[in-house]
């Protein structure tokens, strides 16, 4: 249709013999785009989150020869060249034929991902190729932290404030060095961490940490670490989770020396009784 810039949607088409017959099966048909492509990009080393912002060459990776930079357009805006505001993100801006995020002073995240569209200027007709730009900041976890109820489960998105191309399928719980409660033990694929007297750990596919802890112990319990990592393995990130309950966790572990113990200390009790009646009954014949 003429005029026409969105994308195309696809259609199914049944073929028909001359007696009004159907052939059993379908087809469908779908034009894609091949103008612009996907845009990833990783800052610099050196780039801070909140305070840097990140240059896009949109058409650095494209088959488009002539884009109409008139056309260039980011979806969501009402007008091309106009400015994408992402509250609590930042501000997307056309600058040429180049993309910009700009960060708000207190985001520390990575944007969310944008689409844009543009026409090409070798075509009489002008139909729109879309592509998605996603930006990421230099791999950097930070430490997260949590508040519930006593005793209630808990979980935490552990990336909303990390930054860096983070596979977050990857994510793995881990124990600190010199963790202070024995017998904590973690599982062969690094999902699931065990700590006796307080509760267990778990993450899931998406990043998310779920505590939830013992009947027993219904205070602060002692926190843990995670690592991430990028998709292709080269960098990884660690950092601490914490869950804040009120008091720290006072619940007793019992081990097998303590049963002993108490053994021993009933018998020495019920001997010194002894001792003290024979003595008694002593002096008073």
């Amino acid at each position: 249709m003429e005029g026409y810039s969105g994308k195309i949607t696809p259609i199914t088409y049944t073929i028909k013999e001359e007696d009004g017959d159907s052939i059993e099966g379908e087809a469908t048909i779908s034009i894609s785009s091949l103008e612009v492509r996907d845009d990833i990009v990783v800052a610099s080393d050196s780039a801070i989150a909140g305070t840097d912002r990140i240059v896009v060459d949109i058409f650095a990776n494209d088959p488009i020869l002539t884009p109409d930079l008139d056309t260039l357009q980011i979806t969501g805006t009402q007008n091309p060249g106009d400015a994408l505001v992402v509250e609590g993100e930042g501000v997307w801006s056309i600058e040429g034929d180049k993309i910009v995020f700009t960060p708000q002073s207190d985001f520390l995240g990575d944007p969310t991902p944008i689409e844009y569209s543009v026409s090409a200027n070798q075509y009489d007709s002008k139909v729109a190729s879309f592509a998605k730009v996603s930006v990421f900041y230099p791999l950097l976890t930070r430490d997260d932290n949590a508040t519930t109820q006593s005793g209630k489960p808990v979980s935490i998105d552990i990336h909303r404030n990390d930054n860096g191309n983070i596979d977050v399928s990857k994510t793995r719980l881990s124990i600190p060095d010199n963790f202070p409660i024995p017998n904590t033990t973690i599982s062969t694929d690094g999902r699931k961490i065990t700590v006796p007297g307080e509760g267990i750990w778990e993450i899931d596919e998406n990043g998310i940490v779920t505590f939830t802890p013992d009947d027993e112990c219904k205070d602060t319990p002692t926190p843990i670490t995670y690592v991430a990592i990028t998709p292709d393995g080269s960098k990884t990130s660690t950092s601490t989770i914490s869950i804040d309950m009120g008091d720290d966790c006072l619940c007793v572990v019992q081990h097998d020396s303590a049963s002993s113990f108490n053994a021993l200390t009933i018998a020495l009790m019920m001997l010194s009784t002894t001792a003290l009646l024979y003595w008694r009954r002593k002096e008073e014949a």
